[in-house]
């Protein structure tokens, strides 16, 4: 999902609102519009004939008949709500698109098991089927995503491998302070493909989100080590330069310098994903460790252990206080820096997939905070382990949500309705902007029942032709 500008059209007749140009409008929901391209399949109830059922949704519908009971409604002028209340209409909904359940074509990808768990083998370890992230369960909704999301790797650098193309975007190295953090080592370009990988396109691995723009940020040395006064730089980097989600697959004694600037993160509603660490150790407030310690119960970042591919701990993987999470962490396949195949094992790996669901999440859910993210991982996981596809296939937005489709107007969801703005000047009424509204499927948009449309705010002023009007409790005066 991305956030996205809406239709615009030239009427303005009586909007009254500081700020806002003559001759620009939303066009907004209405109860009653719809596309006339859309088809509906619907039951007609027994007592109805098939003519009967077709001349109820409209006497210029086209209407196919499929089996006894189920007919094909085309062109129509209503609404599916308008189809549901019919009294001939037992059920209806939109014809939807129906798709292969197709898993990736890369090379590779029978052996990522952290995507699609068949029960194979990968380095003669055997894994238990259906112990994965639910990637293929969900891959024709992660395949729509759009450019959105920012996650930064701060990391080793990250080289613009053939695998990454078009996805590395402007970042920095903060060691030699200019702006071409190369990776010569090859972890921090590793990291980025397990998050980023082109998909489909025959080669090599699959990322878990294709879709992202990586921000490369260098703050360790080429051997993989660092200072945490670089750290720090590159956290607060990726914090300056729009960062959705950042990904620290390291490890280091605890700072209580780098938890401030990751609150500060926090506070500036970027998720941090941070590596538990391999050294099999628990953790607990007097055995802290960087980056996911935080001060006592805090969750300004997500930390995140290995688990193998039966779904048992990986025997390296720290665990306890401020792991949240297990994420597939052992032989997992990754692309160097030179552009080559390499299985590596750690709890680096569990938090690189991890970054990379909650940017499935940030672009599904519509720019999700720390606190949501914490609240999907937390809640959708199976057996502490990490569940990308739960928590897309529970998709569900809080009241207040301003959603709609690429096809719709604009709904605001209150009480599990949406309910219709049919207006620009009762959408500006409530000081929205459009970069609030939040785009989703058609599918998505159908599971929420139609309320009543939104008033207009008290208190608005409104005006016709002769006369200016403020609006008290529905009506004007």
């Amino acid at each position: 999902m991305q956030k996205t500008k809406p239709i615009f059209n030239n009427h303005t007749s009586w909007v009254f609102a500081a700020g806002v140009s003559a001759g620009v409008a939303l066009l907004f929901a209405s109860s009653t519009t719809m596309s006339a391209a859309e088809e509906f399949v619907l039951t007609k109830k027994k007592t109805c004939t098939v003519v009967q059922t077709a001349n109820a949704v409209g006497s210029s519908t086209d209407t196919e008949r499929l089996t006894q009971s189920i007919m094909l409604a085309k062109n129509t002028s209503l609404s599916l709500e308008e189809i549901r209340h019919k009294p001939c209409v037992k059920s209806v909904e939109r014809n939807h698109t129906v798709r292969t359940a197709a898993s990736p074509n890369d090379s590779r990808f029978s052996e990522q098991w952290a995507l699609q768990n068949t029960g194979q083998t990968v380095l003669k370890k055997q894994g238990n089927q259906g112990v994965d992230i639910g990637y293929t369960e969900v891959f024709s909704d992660v395949n729509r995503i759009d450019t959105s999301t920012n996650v930064a790797v701060v990391d080793t650098g990250v080289s613009e491998i053939g695998e990454l193309s078009g996805r590395v975007t402007a970042g920095v190295d903060v060691l030699q302070e200019d702006g071409n953090p190369a990776d010569e080592n090859g972890h921090g370009t590793a990291m980025a493909s397990i998050i980023a990988a082109q998909t489909n396109n025959n080669a090599k691995i699959a990322g878990v989100n294709d879709a992202v723009n990586v921000m490369p940020v260098r703050v360790l040395k080429d051997n993989g080590t660092g200072k945490i006064s670089n750290l720090i730089k590159g956290i607060d980097y990726a914090i300056k330069n729009d960062a959705d989600v950042i990904n620290l697959s390291l490890v280091s004694p605890y700072s209580s310098q780098v938890n401030k600037v990751i609150k500060r993160a926090y506070t500036n509603d970027v998720m941090v994903v941070g590596a538990a660490g391999n050294s099999a150790e628990k953790i607990t407030e007097s055995n802290k460790r960087t980056p996911i310690s935080n001060e006592k119960n805090a969750d300004w970042i997500l930390g995140v252990g290995a688990h193998g591919s039966k779904g048992k701990r990986v025997s390296s993987s720290n665990y306890g206080a401020h792991v949240d999470t297990l994420a597939p962490g052992e032989n997992i396949l990754t692309v160097n820096h030179d552009g080559q195949l390499q299985y590596q094992t750690g709890t680096s790996i569990a938090a690189a997939i991890t970054a990379g669901t909650l940017s499935v999440w940030d672009a599904m859910y519509g720019e999700i905070s720390p606190n949501r993210g914490y609240e999907l991982l937390t809640t959708y996981r199976s057996n502490n382990r990490l569940d990308l596809a739960s928590a897309l296939q529970s998709l569900r937005y809080p009241d207040g949500t301003l959603l709609r489709s690429s096809n719709s107007g604009v709904y605001r969801l209150e009480n599990g309705k949406k309910r219709p703005i049919p207006h620009q000047s009762v959408f500006l009424s409530y000081d929205y902007k459009w970069k609030d509204i939040l785009v989703t499927n058609q599918e998505q948009l159908d599971t929420y029942p139609t309320g009543s449309p939104v008033r207009i705010r008290d208190g608005s002023l409104v005006r016709d032709d002769t006369s200016v009007y403020v609006i008290e409790n529905g009506k004007r005066r």
